[in-house]
Order: C-alpha cells, then sequence, then structure tokens
C-alpha cells in the first residue's frame, strides 16, 4: 500500500516538474522579482487606492478576492 501510495506521488511530482519546465520555457522573459515587488507595493498601498478608486476598479479589487 505505501509503495502504491509512493509510485503515485512520484509520478504527481514528476508531471508537476514537467508542467513547471514547460511554464519556465513559455515565459522565461518574464520577470517575476519585478511583478512581485509591484503587486508587493499595491497591497501595500490597497485601501487608499480603493477608497479613491472608481467604481470599475473597486469592482476589480473585489473581483479578485471573491471570484
Amino acid at each position: 500500500m505505501i509503495t502504491t501510495i509512493l509510485k503515485r506521488n512520484v509520478k504527481k511530482t514528476e508531471n508537476l516538474e514537467e508542467e513547471l519546465s514547460a511554464f519556465m520555457s513559455e515565459h522565461k522573459n518574464l520577470d517575476i522579482k519585478k511583478s512581485l515587488e509591484g503587486a508587493i507595493v499595491m497591497i501595500r498601498k490597497l485601501s487608499r487606492v480603493y477608497k479613491e478608486g472608481d467604481i470599475e476598479f473597486k469592482r476589480k479589487v473585489i473581483s479578485s478576492i471573491y471570484p
């Protein structure tokens, strides 16, 4: 039983590694660090930006939290 679970998890891990490799090759020009830094800046000032934003912006914020 443990061997079966181990084999299944090894296969899942291999599949995920293949997916990650494919994703990384498709998005090798994507600057993840820059994207994350931008997201962190936006999150830090989210309450102010939300208060000052128009209705469309507020809908986008809410829909990103509650899809």
